[in-house]
């Protein structure tokens, strides 16, 4: 009888229990990505540990629409709106205990441009490209918000920015209010680098998530023709063979993507590269500068010039080229 009484009253204190475990607070509803962009496709899905989604009836709807319904019905694919479009996105779960629980959420994705550029990164003048981050450079990740959320433009001082390098969250206080750029130096082990960046709405729940990927170039030399009167010919670059038609040409070794202290349009303004020409693999004696002025021998030849230019204090910032000249 003591037996029957004692698990009677376990019955009753397990039953509300049990009850009170099958709510939507003990529903985990999860997106992938976790912050979906404008017109992106989304999975969401839902787990817990009170009670058993296998035996559940599940159904998702959107806007209020049901779009699927099922047993065991745990995950929903789905395409978020265009910029400024809310997703109401809901889930009701009816449990093997006849409980019904509900969880929803919007989302209102926004867009936003995470753009990269290597500071002090030298390129030639008119060059058509961007210059491009090497190994030990300086980068830096600036995110612009664009378009409008209900009705309003998108600034940056509207976001708080949590910034991440590598999986790690960035230090020296680069995430914060308005801290829409983060600036880094490239570290010798890293030949490639992954920056993300999290937006959180100053006055809503706006969220917006980038990233992006970022290979480092090793820098590299180019020879061109420069002109007495013109200047240097950045039109045409010399490789392999070039022949020397005229008595006395001066080639000019443009370097490309060092990390340099000057960006002035002339070569001889950067600073912080040094240059070593060879005639033949022989080191030509005080040439230090970006160009050599070769004179057409009598004879009928070849020669092979050289150029080495590096970034003192670097391991990686160095680059060589050799070119063959026909007379």
């Amino acid at each position: 009888m003591k037996k029957f009484i004692i698990l009677i009253m376990l019955a009753l204190v397990s039953a509300p229990f049990w009850a009170s475990a099958q709510t939507a607070d003990n529903l985990i509803l999860s997106l992938s990505p976790e912050i979906p962009g404008p017109e992106e496709n989304v999975t969401a899905a839902v787990k817990t540990f009170a009670f058993d989604l296998e035996r559940s009836t599940i159904s998702w709807s959107l806007n209020g629409k049901k779009q699927i319904e099922g047993i065991a019905l745990k995950s929903f694919s789905f395409k978020t709106g265009k910029a400024g479009t809310k997703t109401a996105l809901s889930v009701n779960v009816t449990t093997p205990n006849n409980v019904k629980i509900v969880k929803s959420l919007t989302i209102e994705p926004a867009e936003a441009d995470l753009l990269i550029q290597a500071v002090n990164s030298y390129a030639p003048p008119f060059y058509r490209g961007r210059s491009l981050p090497a190994r030990e450079s300086n980068i830096l990740a600036v995110v612009i918000p664009s378009g409008t959320i209900g009705g309003k433009i998108l600034k940056a001082e509207d976001f708080i920015y949590t910034w991440t390098k590598n999986g790690a969250l960035a230090g020296n206080d680069a995430s914060g209010f308005g801290k829409n750029s983060f600036a880094f130096k490239n570290r010798l082990i890293d030949n490639t680098e992954n920056v993300g960046v999290e937006m959180s709405g100053l006055k809503n729940g706006l969220r917006i998530s980038r990233s992006a990927g970022i290979s480092l170039q090793n820098p590299e030399i180019v020879f061109y023709e420069k002109d007495s009167v013109k200047g240097v010919n950045y039109n045409q670059a010399l490789s392999g063979e070039f022949i020397l038609a005229k008595d006395e040409t001066a080639i000019v070794a443009a370097p490309y993507f060092f990390s340099v202290s000057g960006q002035g349009g002339s070569l001889t303004s950067l600073g912080g590269l040094k240059y070593k020409w060879f005639f033949n693999d022989e080191v030509i004696p005080g040439q230090t500068r970006n160009e050599l002025v070769v004179k057409k021998p009598e004879t009928i030849g070849q020669t092979r010039i050289s150029v080495e230019i590096e970034k003192p204090k670097t391991l990686f910032q160095n680059a060589s080229v050799s070119l063959i000249l026909n007379y």
